[in-house]
């Protein structure tokens, strides 16, 4: 059965060496060639959001994709370090195919078992106590402290509030942390929803 019509985007190609472009599948079956899609006069593609991801610009990826980028994960047991700071952390077993931001702190909106949470997000090696392998934690404002572990939680970046610093004390540490969190408790997701608009 021939389909009635084709629906391909402006770069589409096939076959050995992309000979088979769109002009060439026009001339064979009805089809419809998509524009690019622009933003700001950049053309949107799965390799500039990922970039944008990668730099830590989460407000520009959230532009191209209409929507703020996200990762999802499994709660994890961590080494406690944030309880002990007043901060407890949940922390995601990290995907080794998962795109990740650059290392620093964010702005998201957690779901989770429990409902929608406000958080704080802090990936990267915490050179500040020791430092070790990447991972990624997440702070949640007004949590009521039930169990995460085990459970899935998803993320959504909504802004990169900084890079990741090494304090040179644990008070250092701590001041920046409840900078941080009011930083995440006042940012205002309209202001990123309007971005979009």
């Amino acid at each position: 059965m021939m389909p009635s019509q084709l629906v391909v985007g402006h770069d589409f190609a096939l076959g050995r060496g992309r000979e088979g472009t769109t002009e060439w599948l026009s001339e064979r079956l009805p089809t419809q060639v998509v524009p690019p899609f622009l933003v700001d006069g950049v053309r949107v593609s799965s390799s500039e959001i990922r970039r944008a991801v990668e730099d830590g610009s989460v407000d520009l990826a959230l532009k191209y994709l209409g929507r703020p980028f996200s990762i999802a994960g499994a709660i994890v047991g961590g080494q406690k370090l944030g309880r002990k700071l007043g901060f407890p952390t949940a922390n995601l077993a990290r995907s080794t195919d998962q795109v990740l931001p650059a290392d620093g702190v964010y702005v998201v909106d957690a779901e989770t078992v429990f409902g929608k949470y406000r958080g704080a997000l802090n990936i990267g090696t915490r050179p500040s106590v020791g430092g070790g392998p990447r991972t990624i934690e997440v702070y949640l404002l007004d949590y009521p402290g039930n169990s995460l572990y085990g459970s899935n939680v998803r993320l959504s970046l909504l802004h990169r509030i900084r890079e990741e610093l090494n304090f040179e004390s644990l008070d250092g540490l701590v001041d920046q942390m409840h900078a941080d969190v009011r930083v995440a408790k006042d940012f205002a997701w309209n202001v990123a929803k309007s971005a979009t608009s």
